[in-house]
């Protein structure tokens, strides 16, 4: 039997870290970790595999300096690693790695302006759905 590349190590490692429960991540990179046992091997694709997978759970993330959380989706992605905050007005950079957001600045042209007046009714219709309907939010 042939010796498994780095390559086929780096798609395995990814096909766990990707297929993590909800809320498990950190765990299963823990685990990951210890089973590997190279950190080098993966460190090179820790940014592409966290970055795929807090996009495609949608992470919440508390916004500093509120007590409001806002979601880390591809929906609302400026750049891999800038987010846009709508109801907050600002665009919230993420560092995928830590699991933190680092820094918040003003949204400066990065919404659809033409669009907003819709993006507005669809978030104040489905914050009063959830008030209504679901005690905790």
């Amino acid at each position: 039997m042939s010796e498994v590349s780095e390559a086929e190590v780096l798609n395995i490692v990814k096909g766990y870290l990707l297929s993590s429960p909800p809320g498990e991540f950190s765990e299963v990179v823990t685990d990951v970790r210890g089973l590997l046992n190279n950190d080098e091997l993966l460190s090179k694709s820790a940014a592409d595999t966290f970055r795929t997978y807090n996009t495609e759970q949608m992470v919440q993330v508390l916004v500093p300096g509120s007590e409001r959380e806002a979601l880390i989706t591809k929906f609302g992605e400026v750049n891999p690693n800038e987010y846009l905050d709508p109801i907050g007005g600002n665009v919230l950079t993420y560092d995928h790695i830590k699991q933190k957001v680092t820094n918040v600045r003003p949204i400066s042209g990065e919404l659809d302006s033409s669009a907003e007046s819709y993006r507005r009714a669809l978030e104040e219709a489905a914050v009063e759905y959830c008030a209504q309907h679901y005690e905790n939010g």
